[in-house]
């Protein structure tokens, strides 16, 4: 809800508010490495750079081993947002699924293209098809990412997203 309520108001422009809303969180037992995130959005939005990042390390660094999903979720999509993505890797490989495609595996192989990571992308690609996910996207970021290394792979990963599309 809050999440909400913080997009609201950044798209309104009402930043006093949105940090209004951000301290109550903190004295309402919000975690403080989520609420450093919500503030480190709030900063890059409106272009305040060096305060963003500042805020954004600081989300990352008070991020516990135990964090709920959605809460590394946003740390991870502002160290991306911000370009940080070396530092938000770990984060995005921390909560993706190599059983469904996610929100979070999406992430992950967004982040992993950003890095030329292509290990943990055709990794992660092969995990998600032996699970028989099927996805057009998905199946085309792994043949592109085939092309550079194994043409008969890319051939064959073509193929299948051909067969499927056609069923």
């Amino acid at each position: 809800m809050a999440s909400a309520l913080l997009q609201l108001l950044s798209q309104a422009q009402r930043w006093q508010e949105s940090e209004e809303v951000c301290d109550r969180l903190l004295t309402r037992g919000a975690s403080p490495a989520l609420v450093s995130a919500f503030r480190a959005r709030n900063k890059h939005l409106q272009n305040l750079l060096d305060d963003a990042n500042r805020l954004a390390e600081e989300a990352a660094s008070l991020l516990s081993d135990t964090a709920p999903h959605a809460e590394v979720h946003w740390v991870a999509q502002i160290l991306s947002e911000l370009g940080r993505h070396v530092e938000a890797l770990p984060l995005w490989q921390r909560i993706a699924s190599r059983t469904e495609l996610t929100d979070y595996t999406r992430g992950l192989l967004d982040c992993a293209q950003r890095l030329g990571r292509d290990d943990l992308i055709l990794d992660t690609c092969s995990a998600l098809r032996a699970s028989g996910v099927f996805d057009r996207d998905l199946i085309l970021c792994e043949v592109g990412t085939l092309e550079r290394y194994d043409v008969n792979g890319s051939y064959n990963g073509a193929q299948q997203l051909l067969i499927k599309a056609s069923r």
